[in-house]
């Protein structure tokens, strides 16, 4: 994650969402999981959340999520479905 895009990379596939697609970010109760919406929810990425992280860089990239929220006017709002969601029309070919 950057100033410019989120990428996720898992061991099946790679995902990407440019922050000026995201319009909505939900995370579950827990903080375990997020999901990055579109404006028409047509493309969603759905990524380990903060309680996830580790290593040197956690901090970091969990200052990054807050403060492109926050200076894009993003909404981030906590929802029980974050839990159970998975990725759409965000995975690089």
């Amino acid at each position: 994650m950057n100033s410019e895009e989120i990428i996720y990379i898992t061991p099946l596939a790679k995902y990407q969402m440019k922050w000026d697609e995201v319009e909505d970010v939900e995370m579950d109760l827990q903080r375990g999981n997020l999901i990055f919406y579109s404006d028409n929810r047509n493309k969603r990425l759905a990524v380990l959340g903060p309680r996830n992280w580790s290593g040197e860089e956690r901090e970091d990239m969990t200052r990054l999520l807050f403060n492109e929220t926050k200076r894009r006017q993003i909404k981030l709002k906590s929802t029980i479905k974050a839990t159970l969601t998975m990725s759409k029309n965000s995975k690089l070919r």
